[in-house]
């Protein structure tokens, strides 16, 4: 399969936030609510994408996306920690793809390239943040490198109680 990585741009919002709303949908089932997950809107993060575009989030988070055939079917955020406790370091805020396109290394591809690019900023450190029970993430992230550091972030979200776990790699 032939497929791009490219630096998001404001014309990619629209396909980006159904690209997280449909993966939350099948990632996140029985983690959170269904209910809050069966309304999920497409659009949902339409409105957060276009002020990260218009510079009205400081520091802004970069996107990437994955593109095969010209469709966006993955996209990625990533940029200076947005965690007060890691200012040195960077963050790989969210990474998500189509279900459809899980398994084949997609995923992979595009938090490599976000990590080059923190690299290439003079980052040392990256951090991103996966649910406790995510194994499949967790596994990921493994192979790329990241190792689980002890920190953990409860909260509650969307009718249910859950734990984020910090994974950490050196760049």
């Amino acid at each position: 399969m032939d497929y791009i990585i490219r630096h998001a741009h404001i014309g990619d919002v629209p396909r980006m936030s159904y690209v997280y709303a449909t993966s939350w949908r099948t990632a996140f089932r029985g983690t959170l609510s269904d209910e809050y997950l069966d309304n999920l809107a497409d659009d949902h993060w339409v409105e957060t994408f276009t002020k990260n575009f218009n510079g009205e989030h400081v520091p802004a988070p970069r996107g990437l996306v994955c593109a095969v055939d010209g469709v966006v079917i993955g996209a990625l955020h990533y940029g200076h920690s947005q965690d007060e406790r890691w200012p040195d370091d960077g963050e790989i805020c969210s990474c998500y793809m189509l279900p459809e396109f899980w398994g084949q290394n997609l995923g992979h591809a595009m938090i490599s390239k976000a990590m080059e690019h923190l690299r290439f900023d003079g980052y040392k450190t990256a951090y991103l943040w996966v649910l406790d029970n995510n194994l499949r993430a967790q596994k990921a992230y493994a192979r790329l490198g990241f190792t689980s550091e002890g920190t953990c972030n409860p909260m509650h979200f969307a009718g249910r109680n859950i734990t984020n776990i910090r994974y950490v790699v050196q760049l």
